[in-house]
């Protein structure tokens, strides 16, 4: 039951995930060429600034959505979206996007299953109705009440980590990450290094 295809087999997470870090990320570039040259305060600026900043923002719901859709397919998609959102303003970033999307996911396939016998004729309230409440709901319960407050700590922890390290530590994160990206030459270990 382990969703291996889900996070082993990402190709098709990854490229969904991509177009918000590049369209955000040229976008922010954008806007600080213009505050460079135009002025922090410009109407440009404040264009190129809000765009990019949308975009990424959404990279956390989306790769929760896309999770959530690859463990339950579309059921899954709404109440993923709800996860990584959650997970981004509550700031326990990428694990807790990744996790509310697993937790998404295994939510919607469990309101699949014991929603097994409802009657024919109430069919068409599950995906529009049952799925879509019930999930955001125990999902919601979940991030805002376990996933949130452990992994925003872990972040905060990892962050505070990373600005007291020496330069030694500097040299061994930098030998982790490339020995990652030499394990595989572009794998697995790498896309997961990416979506990081």
């Amino acid at each position: 039951l382990f969703p291996y295809t889900t996070l082993f087999r990402s190709t098709n997470l990854i490229s969904n995930v991509l177009p918000f870090v590049i369209g955000g990320g040229i976008f922010s570039s954008f806007a600080a060429m213009a505050a460079r040259f135009l002025g922090i305060d410009h109407s440009l600026t404040v264009f190129f600034s809000q765009i990019g900043a949308i975009g990424l923002k959404m990279i956390l719901p989306v790769l929760s959505g896309f999770i959530a859709m690859g463990v339950a397919d579309r059921p899954g998609l709404l109440v993923g979206f709800v996860a990584g959102f959650m997970a981004q303003e509550g700031g326990s970033g990428f694990l807790g996007a990744l996790i509310g999307g697993l937790i998404a996911g295994y939510v919607v396939i469990g309101l699949k299953r014991i929603t097994r016998s409802v009657p024919n004729t109430l069919n068409g309230l599950k995906p529009m109705l049952i799925y879509p409440i019930l999930g955001c709901f125990l999902t919601g319960m979940y991030m805002h009440f376990v996933a949130v407050p452990i992994f925003s700590g872990v972040n905060r922890g990892f962050l505070e980590l990373l600005k007291n390290l020496s330069k030694e530590g500097s040299i061994i994160v930098g030998a982790l990450v490339g020995a990652m990206m030499a394990s595989d030459l572009g794998g697995k270990f790498v896309d997961r290094k990416s979506v990081v």
